[in-house]
């Protein structure tokens, strides 16, 4: 994860081990170009969840001879909170028959964050809502629910794990007594500071059932025909 970065210069090679965590400097130079490659060394970590403990990193130098006193520089490491993310394999337009049963809208649906093991809320909100429409879910131990009759929008909040949001957000369904028509149905996490960006499943839905087999049984001929 710690890395110290140099870049070949005025003579001078740089190897950085991993496992030991020493760079060297190597090559005949003049001192001037050796401070000037000193001064070019860089600190980095590559983790997306480092630790903050405090690191010393220590110069020291020869001249083919001896070795020169130490030199320490201290590293103060700051996490930086990385926002949680959703991700699915992916079904495209799901179909909803009006009145039927509720549908899972995505059971491959799955949240990570990769510096944090717990998350604190989930938003799923129906965009082109109409009253009638109803979104529920399973709760995680520890965490409350709320369905926002007037604006279409399900809330579950309280803290677990990010595994158990996953199985939540692999529940949540959809149903409707009212309309037909198109919705996008949107889900958000949060980690206490910070909102996944959103995923969407595209929502198409269909008449009644009823509507749906006089439909399908009575041809537009016959349909004249009857008003005749």
């Amino acid at each position: 994860q710690d890395w110290l970065d140099f870049t070949d210069q005025n003579g001078i090679s740089g190897n950085y081990d991993l496992f030991t965590g020493i760079l060297r400097l190597t090559g005949i130079a003049s001192i001037s170009n050796y401070e000037t490659a000193l001064r070019s060394v860089q600190f980095r970590n590559t983790s997306s969840n480092p630790s903050d403990l405090q690191r010393t990193v220590d110069f020291l130098v020869n001249d083919g001879s001896a070795f020169s006193t130490l030199q320490t520089v201290t590293v103060n490491v700051v996490p930086v909170n990385t926002m949680p993310f959703l991700s699915s394999d992916g079904q495209g337009t799901i179909e909803y028959i009006q009145n039927a049963s509720p549908i899972i809208l995505d059971p491959d649906l799955s949240t990570f964050d990769n510096d944090d093991v717990e998350l604190e809320s989930l938003t799923v909100s129906i965009n082109g809502y109409i009253s009638g429409d109803l979104l529920d879910a399973e709760m995680p131990s520890g965490v409350t629910k709320n369905f926002d009759s007037q604006t279409g929008v399900l809330t579950l909040n309280g803290t677990a794990l990010v595994e158990d949001y996953s199985s939540a957000l692999r529940t949540v369904s959809f149903s409707s007594t009212n309309g037909s028509g198109d919705r996008v149905i949107q889900f958000v996490v949060n980690d206490g500071e910070l909102n996944s960006d959103p995923f969407e499943v595209a929502l198409n839905i269909l008449g009644t059932s009823e509507q749906l087999t006089i439909n399908n049984a009575v041809s537009p001929n016959e349909i004249g025909r009857a008003h005749v």
